[in-house]
């Protein structure tokens, strides 16, 4: 009688287990990771923009780990041509209850700037001192989502050295860097203009406003209202460019920093809606301020 309640048991914990994996097994499947750049060729130390997608096919709303290379759920892998893995350089820690629900036949989504993560050379934040060497790379998101591993299909990039007025630009960039690192602030803003007004169509001239603005944002430099107006050029003249959406993001902070600011941050975020809707920084601006229109009413 005793052997009989124990095969039962046994019987029905395989069950609970059975249909526990084919519960994993059907959330894992029905989300797909998906990696796309904007393009495939870039200039040493320009930024290397990687969008990530992930994409809720099934019926049901699926409880998923953020997607986050801070927490540890995702991983890029990025190798040169000979196979060469690069690691992250930014410090993750993994943590269990960090998870959002990701909406039936929805979308999660992540830009990631390789440089500042995988890139060589100096550990400063400085476009021209951290980079990837030329050449060619391929790129592989992985990502626990919480039911299993799933990855990406692999995509790849070149970097090629800068020639003419990118070589130039270049060589301004290069050179605010050092003024910069040696607190020699206002000197560097000086060189940032000046490849702003020789080179303004320049692949390194968007990197050159975003680095004004960090300055002015620098505790020895605190200029809030330059950096507001700075941000704001940076988005009029590249609005669907990944460095619009820095722009946004720092005028965001620069109102939060002013307080009582509700109805200015809702004048700024309908402007960029409204003025550039189907560019990046319109598309990010209106992501925002979908979340927060319930706060306007």
């Amino acid at each position: 009688m005793k052997s009989s309640h124990l095969v039962i048991s046994i019987f029905r914990i395989l069950a609970l287990l059975l249909i526990v994996r084919t519960f994993v097994s059907s959330q894992e499947q029905s989300l797909v990771l998906e990696v796309k750049q904007s393009r495939s060729t870039y200039l040493k130390s320009e930024s290397i923009y990687i969008e990530i997608y992930l994409h809720n096919f099934s019926n049901n709303d699926i409880a998923v780990n953020w997607l986050s290379l801070d927490l540890g759920f995702l991983n890029l892998i990025v190798k040169d041509r000979n196979g060469s893995l690069y690691k992250c350089k930014k410090p993750s820690t993994q943590a269990e209850q960090f998870q959002l629900r990701l909406p039936s036949k929805d979308t999660e989504s992540l830009v990631i700037n390789l440089i500042p993560s995988y890139g060589v050379g100096d550990w400063r934040p400085f476009p021209t001192k951290k980079y990837l060497s030329t050449g060619s790379y391929s790129v592989q998101a992985e990502f626990n989502s919480g039911y299993g591993i799933i990855k990406s299909d692999i995509i790849s990039f070149n970097i090629t050295e800068p020639e003419g007025a990118d070589h130039e630009g270049f060589l301004l960039l290069d050179k605010a860097a050092d003024l910069t690192i040696n607190n020699r602030l206002q000197e560097a803003i000086t060189i940032l203009e000046s490849l702003k007004l020789r080179f303004p169509k320049c692949v390194y001239t968007p990197s050159a406003f975003k680095e004004q603005i960090r300055i002015y944002y620098n505790p020895k430099m605190l200029d809030e209202e330059k950096a507001y107006r700075t941000a704001k050029s940076l988005i009029d003249n590249y609005p669907d460019t990944e460095y619009a959406i820095f722009g946004l993001s720092s005028i965001l902070t620069h109102i939060a920093s002013v307080g009582n600011n509700e109805k200015i941050r809702r004048e700024i975020l309908e402007h960029v809606c409204k003025t550039y809707p189907q560019s990046k920084v319109g598309e990010y601006g209106k992501k925002i301020y979908d979340k927060e229109k319930n706060y306007y009413k």
